[in-house]
């Protein structure tokens, strides 16, 4: 009889934790938002043009302005000329935080890990960070446009470091009415 109450206070244990992750992950999404954006980019060096990124993130909200972004992009870097300099096409997983200042201006900081490729055919994996700021713009009560200014920084397969800025919009879609 000690084993089946010992057994059967585990389980209820093991299910009251389940319980509690459970609901605190419904709490969370019910406060989170999907976004999918694009923007432009310009690597701070000579031989590129302007290139473009697109991406989808989710916001996940951990306290009252703090929110964890998770985000999958491509993005592609083009050169100033066929010439100068190579075409690359990168492909990032980011993993950032978002603290808003004050509603609806916030801040972000982050790391990404990115695959690339060149016009060389090269291929590489590095890892970066990124830093930027934003501007949430409400269009109802659950549809938003994030406008926003950011910089990677990452170093290239075998090159020297590059920042590159970026400026995009996103669509912004929240779970649960604010």
């Amino acid at each position: 009889m000690k084993n089946f109450l010992a057994g059967s206070f585990f389980y209820i244990k093991a299910g009251c934790c389940l319980l509690f992750v459970f609901w605190s992950a419904l709490y969370a999404s019910a406060q989170s938002s999907v976004s999918i954006g694009a923007g432009i980019n310009q690597p701070v060096q000579s031989g590129f043009g302007i290139g473009w990124e697109a991406g989808l993130q989710y916001n996940i909200k951990l306290a009252d302005k703090l929110y964890i972004d998770p985000a999958l992009s491509y993005a592609e870097l083009n050169p100033a000329n066929n010439f100068q300099t190579r075409n690359w096409k990168l492909y990032k997983f980011g993993l950032g935080g978002k603290y808003y200042l004050s509603n609806p201006f916030f801040v972000r900081a982050g790391a990404f890990v990115q695959l690339e490729k060149d016009s060389y055919l090269n291929t590489g994996g590095q890892i970066g960070a990124l830093i930027g700021a934003g501007y949430d713009i409400p269009l109802s009560g659950r549809n938003l446009l994030e406008v926003s200014a950011r910089s990677d920084f990452w170093r290239p397969t075998h090159h020297e470091f590059r920042p590159i800025l970026g400026l995009a919009v996103a669509y912004k879609f929240r779970f649960a009415d604010k």
